[in-house]
């Protein structure tokens, strides 16, 4: 069996892109986040380690091989399970610092990040999105409700309060 250690840049067997050994499970499960931030679970044998020279050096956080883009999303703002996406679209989670941005340099951010989550939901086949957008005025939650308006199939509601409070919507994929 491999041995993979956090921080090693890998490929996939079965699919295209690369990714980072974020952690492993019990039982040989590797879990990877991908180019897109979102978190996988693969078997080792369906990973490749990539030449010791592109992994990354781990210290503290999975995040700190992101450098300082102020663009780039933090691997916990999305979480994602065979079943589910998970997504906090509350700026400070998709960005390490965003003083000097616009409200509608956020928004337009926030919804970008949704527009991704959202796309790669229907690639990989994933039938239900809780994003968590926060209470708020509630503009994020117009602006992504508005978006999914021109998606057919798809069902929408507020998101479970126990688990979420009120700010946050749940996403109905079908086909």
């Amino acid at each position: 069996m491999k041995n993979f250690n956090i921080g090693d840049k890998v490929n996939f067997v079965n699919e295209t892109g690369y990714g980072y050994v974020s952690g492993t499970k019990p039982g040989g499960i590797v879990v990877v986040e991908d180019e897109d931030g979102f978190e996988h679970e693969y078997e080792a044998r369906d990973l490749i380690l990539v030449d010791d020279a592109q992994s990354i050096n781990y210290d503290k956080s999975f995040d700190d091989f992101r450098g300082k883009d102020k663009k780039r999303r933090k691997s916990k703002a999305v979480v994602h399970t065979k079943d589910l996406i998970e997504v906090d679209l509350h700026i400070e989670e998709l960005v390490d610092d965003h003083r000097g941005w616009s409200n509608a340099e956020i928004l337009n951010h926030q919804i970008d990040q949704f527009e991704k989550v959202l796309s790669k939901a229907y690639q990989v086949g994933t039938k239900k999105i809780v994003v968590i957008h926060g209470r708020g005025d509630g503009v994020l939650r117009y602006e992504i409700r508005r978006k999914l308006r021109d998606y057919e199939g798809v069902s929408v509601y507020d998101a479970s309060y126990q688990k979420y409070g009120q700010g946050a919507t749940e996403i109905l994929l079908r086909g």
